[in-house]
């Protein structure tokens, strides 16, 4: 009884903290709150945080694994066209990683964000092992926006789906997953020299093959030139010896893929928050008592305690004043996955991550078709004038998320 009572009494804060949420939610959101945090910090979510620290790690490994191919990719011969259009594989990514970012959280609101999380980690692994065989520039800028699409989504659902199952001592876990996005890059680098540097153009086994290609080359020259084909292959960096950055996709996809297999042996729920957001109280009673029991713990929560909260307020009037998915967005793309409360929760990082790959986009596009605008330094006062107002308008926030449970 006193636990109802605190309960009630810490609605209107819970729903502060939580924005976008409605009085029943925010009050579910409290009981749950209270079952994690009574439940402690146990095996499951410390696998669930290892697990989707990886992910971030894939994320930032496949990022970094577009600058590490580009150099080697657009040398290659008869793969892309005359000139110099490695631009248009950054294009591709961003292309994706807008749409990903836009799309994936917010689906995660309306279907889950477990079966997302598997499905951006396949995406991810086979676009790499198909990219790799691709024999065409155009084929490979089609892998790269289903590579981005895969990538951006995958980095926000990971967030979600580790706070929505953490202690409220433990939420700054979901700042640390980022320090895994460095050792993706560090990673990502390495084994990108090591490949690149020994099967890049004629350096290390395949050199010897080089001139028997180029003599073919030529001779295919000459017969083009006849007809009247205007493609280029002047270039003496041909397939048989530039398979470094193929390798380097065979081998991200293998790892990613490996990933996804090894996520089979780890039992992943759904979030409960999620569940509980979707009015599925049974549902997600049973997932904490699944986690309790992988964790070889008991919980307190029943169904009867969600069932407490819809016999004690006023429903229909509390379906009145909830705002709609788009206007409850606390505090717009600027703040972190805390301030969101799980029903908007995706629609809300879609909005965040959708911004950050279309202003990505934009740079790839201006420095691709507009480089002498670029070369007096204009776009990096202008980025810095950008950072100057979102720290203002960070401080003028009103939501503080410091030591509350994310509803």
């Amino acid at each position: 009884m006193a636990d109802e009572v605190t309960i009630h009494r810490n609605i209107e804060a819970q729903t502060d903290s939580g924005v976008g949420s409605g009085a029943v939610y925010a009050a579910k959101a409290q009981v749950l709150n209270k079952a994690l945090l009574d439940l402690g910090m146990g095996r499951y979510q410390w696998l669930l945080f290892l697990i989707t620290s990886i992910g971030w790690f894939l994320d930032s490994f496949w990022m970094t694994s577009f600058v590490v191919i580009a150099p080697a990719a657009s040398n290659e011969a008869l793969f892309f066209y005359s000139g110099d259009e490695s631009s248009y594989f950054f294009v591709s990514l961003f292309v994706g990683m807008t749409i990903g970012a836009a799309a994936w959280p917010w689906m995660s609101d309306l279907l889950g964000r477990k079966w997302i999380f598997t499905s951006t980690l396949v995406l991810m692994g086979m676009g790499g092992l198909v990219g790799a065989g691709m024999p065409a520039f155009t084929g490979l800028c089609v892998v790269g926006f289903a590579v981005g699409l895969a990538v951006s989504g995958n980095q926000l659902v990971d967030a979600i789906i580790l706070l929505e199952v953490l202690p409220a001592s433990y939420q700054y876990l979901v700042a640390i997953q980022g320090a895994l996005w460095g050792l993706g890059q560090l990673t990502a680098s390495a084994i990108g020299w090591a490949f690149i540097e020994q099967y890049t153009c004629g350096t290390g086994p395949d050199e010897l093959s080089t001139a028997a290609v180029l003599s073919s080359i030529k001779a295919r020259t000459i017969t083009h030139s006849s007809s009247g084909s205007s493609r280029s292959t002047s270039s003496s960096c041909h397939y048989v010896s530039n398979k470094g950055w193929r390798y380097v996709w065979w081998t991200f996809g293998c790892i990613t893929l490996f990933v996804y297999l090894c996520r089979f042996a780890f039992p992943l729920r759904e979030t409960p928050k999620y569940l509980l957001s979707r009015r599925r109280d049974a549902e997600a009673t049973q997932i904490v008592k699944d986690i309790a029991g992988y964790n070889r713990r008991q919980t307190w929560l029943t169904e009867t305690s969600f069932a407490r909260v819809d016999s004690t307020i006023d429903t229909s009037a509390a379906e009145r004043r909830r705002q709609s998915r788009y206007a409850a967005l606390a505090v717009i793309t600027i703040y972190t996955v805390e301030a969101f409360a799980s029903p908007v929760r995706g629609c809300g990082l879609a909005l965040m991550g959708s911004t950050w790959g279309l202003f990505g986009l934009v740079a790839r596009i201006i420095t691709t078709f507009y480089g002498d605008a670029v070369a007096g330094g204009g776009p990096v006062w202008f980025c810095g004038a950008i950072w100057v107002v979102m720290g203002g308008a960070w401080l003028a926030l009103p939501v503080e998320t410091w030591g509350k449970a994310a509803a």
